[in-house]
């Protein structure tokens, strides 16, 4: 894992680095640190806002809100009679890239500061806890680099011999310091995202507290131009897949809990491996910020995942392909016969997934998940066979509880989980039902 969370470097490979000088030189002045999280998500906010400056957004056609809101309707519509899920009846919004960052802001922290505290908590335990003033010492060449009052500062600290009285300030200062750097860099692959994404859940899952179905209009705008297409035929696509997706996470809220919780069990697993930072650091020139600055965003501080850690990443992938294998055939089943250009946008999408969209981007940068296409494909497999065997009605109940989903090992033997699905899940859900903890009556009446 690259530090904080896998995204690429800025172009600009002193920047973090001056960044970092800047805060340092700032909490040694005033002698305290920001009382900050895992995530400095101020730093993250100004971080994304510099790099979407530097972005151009294509012009939005005058008739794209009209074609939105008639995409948004007739999807819908066609959804209708390809789940059985219920449709919520809102209204599209459209964003501009600044406005789906600040949309989705509230999501983000949900989502990535369990991972940046374990990588952060990993990190902690590579500082040392008890330091020999003496013996401790800075190469000439590296506080050189150093801004002047802070190359002072901390050359009057070891002097000082009261090193170890000072640590635990130092260590609050280094946690802030972190947070923010985990902030400029989330926030820089944040930025890039923000024009790349078409829809509030183009990263595989809701991001947005309204549950109304959202576009990025000037992302879709330049996503129809490079296709050719009408941008009417493209929205009506992405609704489809949009609106997917909002009724599956609304009538399956246990969702959204299932893949935090997975994040988190991975998360608090991390280890950094130190041997590896040590052998870097032994080939860095410490005069050379521009590479010190590289080998930190690179993959130096690589994790040795523990089998929970693997169970975790496993259950994610499979959640994932799940729901994206569902939407793939609920989208194809209500496009059928009605829009010309849905095989090609499909398969523009499937593509585009193998190559790294949004989702994947976001799972493989946080915590290192690969989300395999065979695994998407065979989860598609299984949804169109249970349509076809037990209906649509019957099918889309198995949302009803995470224990009716099929299992990996469900998807390599397809025939069989649908031959014991067909004629065991109404039986299946009354034993869910069942096993319910009763109802405190107490508590209701209270």
């Amino acid at each position: 894992m690259s530090i904080p969370f896998g995204f690429s470097p800025s172009d600009d490979a002193n920047q973090d680095l001056n960044e970092f000088f800047a805060n340092l030189s700032k909490m040694m002045q005033s002698g305290s640190a920001q009382n900050t999280g895992p995530v400095d998500w101020n730093a993250a906010q100004q971080a994304s806002a510099a790099t979407l400056r530097a972005s151009t957004p294509a012009n939005v056609a005058s008739t794209f809100s009209q074609s939105a809101e008639t995409a948004t309707d007739l999807a819908n519509l066609w959804l209708g009679e390809a789940t059985a899920l219920p449709s919520g009846g809102h209204k599209c919004e459209l964003l501009t890239r600044e406005k789906w960052i600040a949309e989705t802001l509230l999501a983000w922290q949900g989502l990535v500061d369990p991972v940046a505290h374990g990588l952060a908590k990993a990190m902690s335990t590579i500082i040392p806890q008890d330091i020999d003033a003496g013996a401790m010492s800075i190469p000439p060449e590296i506080l050189e680099q150093l801004p002047p009052e802070v190359a002072t500062q901390i050359e009057q600290l070891i002097s000082s011999g009261d090193i170890n009285d000072l640590l635990g300030p130092v260590m609050d200062m280094a946690k802030s310091m972190g947070a923010t750097l985990f902030g400029n860099q989330f926030g820089h692959g944040l930025g890039t995202m923000a024009t790349q994404v078409l829809s509030a859940t183009d990263v595989g899952i809701p991001l947005t507290s309204s549950h109304n179905p959202s576009f990025i209009a000037s992302n879709v705008q330049e996503f129809s131009d490079g296709l050719n297409l009408e941008v009417a035929d493209v929205l009506i696509f992405l609704a489809l897949r949009e609106i997917a997706h909002q009724r599956l996470f609304t009538a399956a809220p246990w969702l959204q809990s299932h893949i935090q919780s997975a994040m988190a069990a991975y998360a608090s697993g991390v280890q950094i491996d130190t041997s590896a930072i040590e052998k870097a650091l032994a080939e860095i020139d410490p005069t050379d910020i521009e590479a010190v600055n590289l080998a930190l965003s690179g993959e130096l501080f690589t994790e040795s995942r523990t089998p929970q850690q693997e169970a975790a990443l496993a259950r994610l992938e499979l959640l994932i392909a799940l729901i994206e294998s569902w939407v793939t055939v609920v989208v194809a089943d209500a496009a059928a016969n009605r829009l010309p250009s849905s095989n090609a946008l499909a398969e523009t999408l499937r593509r585009r997934r193998a190559a790294g969209g949004p989702a994947e981007k976001f799972f493989e940068g946080i915590i290192g998940l690969e989300i395999r296409p065979r695994k998407i494909r065979e989860a598609v497999l299984v949804w169109q066979k249970l349509t076809e065997t037990i209906g649509i009605s019957q099918r889309d109940q198995i949302w009803t509880h995470p224990d009716l989903l099929p299992t990996s090992s469900d998807l390599e033997d397809i025939d069989l989980f649908i031959a014991n699905m067909s004629h065991d899940l109404m039986s299946d859900l009354q034993k869910v039902i069942d096993e319910q903890p009763p109802t405190n009556q107490d508590d209701d009446v209270n």
